[in-house]
């Protein structure tokens, strides 16, 4: 018989210490049932799908961000491809197609979570879905930081006022870019020091 599983799942956009929080708890969820640990997240971003690429820079690239997330010690990571197709998913047939299968017995949540078509599956239909199913459902309460929740929203808020020691405050690690660097037009020469062009940034620890 295959072994009965602990789900959580999200987009985890930036594996920031609330998103960590949430791991957290499901990981001792996991142990504390005798449950695999397994990790549900999308890519790519479903605001890029829904509202077109320009919409959502994601804090960290893909493969930076399951690195991230295989930390947490996780038997498996599970990435969908976010499509339109998949948006227009109901939560039922969500939960049915990709969670029953992996032996879902608990499924954690995060605090503003919803899931499938229009939102629809927030944590009171979700439980209903889990009494049907056999499952039970935890939602994580919000992990605060300077007195406001954690959230992807405002750790690119930090970034973007250039705040790095508000994003290290929300990330509990340094926030750094990663690209490849590229040949540019020169232009350092003439600044008295070298530069660095760099291509496909993205976030990396």
């Amino acid at each position: 018989m295959a072994k009965q599983a602990c789900v959580t799942i999200g987009n985890f956009d930036g594996v920031h210490l609330g998103h960590q929080s949430l791991l957290n708890l499901a990981a001792r969820i996991a142990a504390e049932k005798n449950l695999d640990f397994e990790i549900v997240t999308f890519w790519p971003h479903p605001r890029e799908v829904l509202r077109g690429k320009a919409s959502h820079q994601p804090l960290y690239g893909r493969m930076e961000r399951l690195g991230l997330l295989k930390q947490a010690g996780a038997a498996a990571v599970r990435e969908l491809p976010f499509t339109m197709e998949l948006a227009a998913c109901s939560a039922p047939r969500f939960v049915a197609e990709f969670l029953l299968p992996l032996g879902l017995r608990e499924l954690v949540i995060g605090h503003d979570f919803t899931l499938g078509r229009n939102r629809e599956g927030n944590a009171s239909l979700l439980q209903e879905i889990g009494a049907r199913h056999g499952f039970g459902v935890t939602r994580a309460p919000a992990f605060e930081v300077d007195g406001a929740p954690v959230s992807s929203t405002r750790l690119r808020k930090c970034l973007a006022a250039g705040d790095v020691e508000c994003a290290k405050r929300l990330l509990g690690r340094k926030y750094a870019i990663f690209g490849k660097i590229e040949h540019g037009d020169g232009r350092g020469a003439g600044l008295g020091f070298p530069t660095a062009n760099l291509g496909g940034i993205s976030g990396l620890v």
